[in-house]
């Protein structure tokens, strides 16, 4: 439905579509290991009003890889580099998850370019815990073991279908071929604390000077950002609205969530 595109960013080949052709520009950037289609819920309600952009961050989909250079400031340059070369005017950046931080990096990084931010859901546990005393560390390393082990879509269907069996199979399937684009060394730098090398986590949400929707997941269905991260990046960020969603953990908004998110982008 929609024709991917590339652009050749910093020697990484990138991945990137466009939802629509009219409106203030909006770049959707997802999480780890996933691809833009993560964004396909939202992309009709988005492209009513906005100029959309859904990336493929390096390691990612179908944008390229690059060994050991999947580092905050990796991912950011890329962005940065999509900015200047595609988008003329300043940009509003939705991230999720490690988008979200990929976002924030870039507003601090290229204010000019970067006129508003949701960060969805973004998990800012780092700023006082390393990733092996949190709780995301073991299924960070089953992505890895399932990444580094299988080679094919059909290979990780297969293994998903006998660890997890009451996983609806076209959820599995399609979960199955997007780890497949995915490259291991993605999720190690992860697990090992290389993302963030060379940022103050303290002082990055500080330093951002534009609008923020911060969105924070409902914990008790599996939200990345806790109570104390939420607060601690409210607090810090300088032009800051925390938006609580009840009915969704770490996923994107629906209903009212959803409607606060367009007010969002229609006020800036």
């Amino acid at each position: 439905m929609y024709q991917e595109k590339s652009i050749d960013a910093n020697g990484v080949h990138i991945n990137f579509i466009e939802a629509s052709t009219s409106g203030k520009p909006l770049v959707l950037l997802h999480g780890a290991g996933s691809e833009w289609q993560s964004f396909l819920p939202l992309l009709p309600a988005l492209a009513q009003d906005c100029h959309v952009y859904a990336l493929d961050l390096r390691g990612h989909g179908g944008s390229g890889r690059v060994r050991e250079r999947y580092r905050l400031s990796d991912y950011a340059g890329d962005v940065e580099y999509f900015l200047e070369k595609k988008i003329p005017e300043p940009a509003i950046i939705y991230g999720h998850s490690l988008g979200a931080q990929v976002a924030m990096a870039v507003a601090v990084h290229s204010p000019a370019r970067v006129r508003g931010l949701v960060l969805g859901d973004p998990p800012y546990y780092f700023h006082n815990l390393k990733t092996k005393d949190s709780v995301w560390y073991e299924p960070f390393v089953e992505l890895h073991h399932v990444l580094s082990t299988y080679r094919s879509a059909q290979q990780m269907e297969e293994y998903m279908t006998g660890k997890y069996p009451n996983m609806d199979a076209g959820r599995r399937k399609a979960r199955a071929e997007t780890m497949s684009h995915i490259d291991p060394e993605v999720i190690a730098t992860i697990m090992e604390d290389r993302l963030l090398v060379d940022y103050d986590v303290d002082a990055l949400p500080r330093q951002i000077p534009c609008p923020v929707l911060l969105i924070q997941g409902n914990p008790e269905l599996g939200s990345a950002l806790r109570e104390e991260d939420a607060s601690y990046l409210a607090e810090r960020i300088p032009y800051c609205e925390l938006l609580r969603m009840q009915a969704v953990g770490h996923g994107l908004p629906t209903g009212e969530a959803l409607t606060r998110v367009e007010g969002f982008l229609w006020g800036i």
